[in-house]
């Protein structure tokens, strides 16, 4: 059984509040079957807030999308987000059993953070804790440490090819027994941005209560949403559905 999608659409342009002369009339009336899977959400972006990603839960491809927003929107089909660095600790041992004074050095996204546990650093959350401390310290204005699965993992916050996180200092009991590193990725532009802008003057006094839409029939396996607002949130829906049935 297919995930049902009714559309019904009508459009009028034309000159004077009475449509006359008709410039335009279309419309699109269809009810189909055709699609596996479907999915949508609600998304609040803040002023200028770019990349958000679009979940497609179990939708491989999308076939039918619709997108409504109360402000200003760049929507990009096909484009990815960047990546930060990150390396997760393997069979790191807790507690420790540290005495003081064992050390410790990464670089993450180009600042070392380096110094030596203390005897009370026994549990996987205490020597994130000790890590990230030396990382403020190094002048890191985000905590790179965090437990992950029981085990250490450190994060830059570079999303792109140019973050990079590095093991300096071998310590197989934090769970990093080689000298390792990661690299983020940079993010993909997909087909050209789609700007969504409200059909009024901005400043007009009824521009508030005035939408930005798209019903689109387009093939992509993701979409991203750019904020083109200065001043406000943005609050979007999206609904997808795709994966056609044969």
């Amino acid at each position: 059984m297919g995930v049902r999608h009714s559309v019904e659409m009508t459009l009028d342009v034309g000159l004077g509040a009475t449509l006359t002369p008709a410039l335009f009339a279309g419309s699109v009336s269809q009810a189909l079957d055709s699609l596996a899977r479907a999915e949508s959400g609600t998304y609040s972006l803040n002023a200028g807030e770019q990349n958000v990603v679009v979940d497609f839960g179990d939708v491989a491809q999308a076939r039918l999308i619709w997108i409504d927003a109360d402000g200003a929107l760049e929507v990009t089909l096909g484009g990815t987000v960047g990546t930060v660095a990150t390396l997760l600790g393997v069979g790191g041992t807790f507690p420790t059993a540290f005495t003081g004074g064992q050390a410790f050095s990464f670089k993450v996204d180009g600042v070392t953070v380096s110094g030596t546990f203390l005897s009370g650093d026994q549990s996987a959350a205490q020597c994130a804790q000790r890590l990230n401390s030396a990382a403020v310290l190094a002048g890191l204005a985000f905590l790179p440490f965090t437990v992950d699965g029981g085990q250490i993992r450190v994060s830059g916050a570079n999303a792109s090819l140019s973050g990079k996180v590095e093991v300096l200092t071998i310590n197989a009991v934090l769970g990093f027994a080689a000298l390792t590193s990661d690299l983020g990725t940079d993010p993909l532009i997909g087909s050209a941005p789609i700007q969504l802008r409200k059909p009024i003057d901005a400043a007009a006094s009824s521009a508030d209560g005035v939408y930005v839409y798209a019903l689109l029939t387009a093939v992509t396996s993701s979409i991203t949403l750019s904020s083109l607002e200065t001043a406000k949130v943005t609050t979007v829906r999206v609904a997808i559905a795709g994966d056609v049935l044969t």
